[in-house]
Formats: C-alpha cells, structure tokens, sequence
C-alpha cells in the first residue's frame, strides 16, 4: 500500500510539474505575428500622372443653378419629307405650362392647319404624337412648326422642319 501511494504521489507531483512548466512556458511565450508589410498599391508600381487641373473651375452658389430644358425635337416627319393630309408627327418635347402649338405652313406663310397638344412639364422631354389635318397647299414646299409658349422671359421656344407636299 505504501508503495501504491508513493507511484500515486510521484504521478501527481509529475501532473503539477507538468502543468507549472506548461504555465510558465504560456506566460513567457513571445507572440509570433508576422510584421503587417507596406501595401502596394497600382500607383506605386506604375508611374502614373496626376490628373489635369481645368483652366476655369465652375461658380458656386446657389444663384447660378439653371434648369436645362430639352426643348423640342422631331422623329417624324424627317426633314424634306414628303407628307400628306392627315399628318402624323412625333417627337421629344417639354414646356413650363406643358403645352404645344403644331402648325403646318406653306412656303407663303400661309397657315393651312394646327393642333395644340400636351408636353411634359419636367426637366427631360418626353415622347408625344399629334395628328394635324391640314388644307390643300398652294405651293409645293412648307413647314412644320411646333411653339412652346410658355417659356421664361418671353422667349418663345420654336422648332421647325421643312416638309415638301404630295402633289396629285
């Protein structure tokens, strides 16, 4: 019995030596994190140059904010298109009221007919369609124009195209 307590007691003091070492060896234990290395970026392995500086910068202020409207532009009729009686046209447009005059002229001014129709009333122009019936023309050649009258200032935004008409 005694020679049983004394292997039990010689296990037990290797068990605590073990675990002081083991404790000891984790308090002492010196952290091996790697140094972080310099990043390296696309600019440092090629010579890249600055951007250039622009000759004039644009105005601050609230004041110098201004509104770009589309306007008016024409799908159809094509310019020197040859057209007839009704007439269908279409194209982008936007206004302040959002609306639109169509006229069809002949080549003496002479207004043969018009319609008035609805634009967008945002900053971007949207897509419209109209339909003018229009009188017999006395001359060969004509316009189209389409008004936006309710532009700032007075400045009446016009656009237009020069038609030919079918001659039966």
């Amino acid at each position: 019995m005694k020679y049983n307590f004394i292997v039990g007691a010689a296990v037990l003091i290797l068990i605590l030596l073990g675990g002081v070492g083991i404790w000891k060896r984790y308090q002492n234990r010196s952290l091996d994190i790697p140094e972080p290395s310099p990043i390296t970026t696309a600019s440092e392995k090629f010579e890249v140059s600055p951007p250039p500086v622009p000759n004039e910068l644009p105005a601050a202020g609230i004041s110098d904010i201004e509104i770009k409207r589309n306007g008016i532009t024409f799908f159809e009729p094509k310019h020197n298109s040859i057209i007839t009686s009704p007439l269908k046209i279409s194209g982008l447009a936007n206004s302040l009221n959002g609306r639109l005059t169509i006229k069809v002229f002949d080549s003496n001014e002479r207004l043969l007919g018009f319609t008035n129709i609805t634009s967008c009333q945002n900053d971007y122009a949207c897509p419209f369609e109209a339909t003018v019936d229009f009188s017999k023309p006395k001359t060969a050649t004509g316009i189209i124009q389409v008004n936006d009258f309710s532009s700032i200032n007075s400045k009446n935004k016009s656009t237009s195209v020069d038609i030919e008409f079918l001659v039966n």
